[in-house]
């Protein structure tokens, strides 16, 4: 997505910003999206209170939100060494 300009909300704030989106960016939301869809799955699995292989399941989906987390973690310490 390329650089757009959003209105300003804020009051001493010029008409308008630059927003800059970056690859990095649309790889954080991606991530993000990964984490709450995973969150939902494991959620749904764990309600419906089945049989064993089903927690197994349960249990792989919520290891996979961990380690989409810990990338997200990774990403974000990435950017500030950037930015530093």
């Amino acid at each position: 997505m390329p650089n757009t300009s959003v209105p300003a909300a804020a009051e001493g704030v010029s008409e308008t910003m630059t927003v800059q989106t970056t690859e990095s960016l649309n790889a954080e939301d991606l991530v993000y999206e990964c984490v709450h869809l995973s969150q939902l799955v494991f959620m749904a699995i764990e309600d419906l209170e089945l049989n064993e292989e089903m927690k197994a399941l349960s249990a792989g989906i919520y290891v996979i939100r961990r380690k989409l987390l810990d990338a997200v973690h990774l990403m974000d310490l990435a950017k500030r060494e950037k930015t530093a």
